[in-house]
């Protein structure tokens, strides 16, 4: 007796001769076994994982994966199967089938078309969310390994078969989840708000200064934008917690981590301190040098952009950001430099450039 996948196949009865080798064989009959996976229609599904089971559902350790006709092949003896296909989460089995020659059995797992919808919503203004990215997770959790990106309508199109699903939308470090569907549209609704961000320097407003956005854990999120005449620079964002930096005369400054609060206008400061400071310009002591144009410098040589020329009294003066500075003053075709200094620290610096008659 030979026992196969199952079942048990006899020979016929022998007489066993010395002197020699016996040959007899124990026929299993059987043949291919091949189970033809659609979407209904006659869509082939390719891909799929199916595995071979006996008829009271034990399972024969056989699988394959169908190729691209939708097919997998199960070389089996005479006997009676079921076949069954993981999809999605979900299982699927043919009927009982005797095999006992070639033999195809068709399994259709019908499908629909789900529409999912992301949109924000700041205090009823609703907009679509285009290029955000939608994944499709089982009712507990597990990811199905399916994802799509919305469009311009802020949609994606998912075809299901019949079974619970999420999905999950990811938004600037963010997730956002719909409730569970059975091949039906579904609606998830970013909650949003507007962040007012407004750049000041000793309480004065700042304009054309860069902001960007990061979320709390010092990620950045790919968004910037640039201050107005009154210092304010706006971003419509998802509620949640935020920090934002300015850059400003080579230095950085942030406003610290910040929850805005969906429906509502936001405001956050990013203050950049700072204070006056006067650079005296002399050839020594009481002897100022007028009408030499100083030039800004960050500690590490970057020019920033401003410049001013002394007065009568050799006094030129910047309206600093805190940091780190220096100057360079150009005088007959020379270039003078301060040593660096600190705002708020440092308020007042006088630069010595000696002279000698020469005659």
């Amino acid at each position: 007796r030979a026992d196969v996948l199952g079942g048990r196949f006899f020979s016929e009865t022998v007489t066993i001769v010395s002197g020699g080798t016996n040959i007899f064989g124990v026929e299993t009959g059987g043949g291919v076994l091949t189970v033809a996976l659609d979407k209904g229609g006659g869509t082939p599904m390719e891909g799929v994982s199916t595995y071979l089971f006996s008829s009271q559902g034990a399972y024969l350790g056989l699988s394959a994966s169908t190729g691209s006709a939708g097919q997998a092949d199960f070389a089996v003896p005479a006997g009676s199967y079921k076949i069954r296909a993981d999809y999605l989460g979900n299982q699927f089995w043919t009927t009982e089938v005797s095999v006992n020659a070639d033999l195809s059995v068709p399994l259709s797992i019908p499908h629909q078309d789900v529409t999912v919808i992301v949109r924000g919503d700041h205090n009823g203004d609703v907009v679509l969310k285009e290029g955000l990215k939608v994944y499709l997770f089982t009712p507990s959790g597990a990811y199905m390994g399916r994802n799509r990106t919305t469009d311009a309508q802020g949609e994606v199109i998912f075809s299901l078969p019949a079974g619970e699903y999420k999905a999950r939308v990811d938004c600037l470090s963010q997730q956002f989840w719909s409730d569970g569907f059975v091949q039906a549209d579904r609606t998830v609704t970013i909650p949003e708000c507007e962040a007012r961000i407004t750049v000041t320097r000793l309480n004065n407003p700042l304009s054309q200064v860069p902001v960007y956005v990061f979320n709390a854990a010092g990620v950045y999120l790919g968004i910037s934008g640039s201050t107005a005449a009154s210092g304010e620079a706006s971003f419509r964002l998802p509620a949640g917690d935020y920090n934002f930096r300015a850059d400003y005369l080579g230095n950085r400054y942030f406003s610290g981590n910040t929850t805005l609060i969906a429906d509502q206008v936001n405001p956050v400061t990013v203050s950049t301190g700072g204070g006056n400071f006067t650079l005296t310009v002399q050839k020594e002591a009481g002897e100022p040098l007028a009408g030499v144009s100083g030039y800004l410098f960050s500690a590490d040589g970057a020019y920033l952009g401003h410049q001013t020329a002394t007065s009568d009294q050799g006094e030129a003066s910047f309206e600093l950001a805190d940091g780190t500075y220096k100057i360079r003053v150009d005088y007959l075709g020379y270039p003078f430099w301060t040593e660096p200094f600190t705002i708020p620290a440092a308020s007042v610096l006088s630069l010595d450039i000696p002279h000698q008659d020469t005659v």
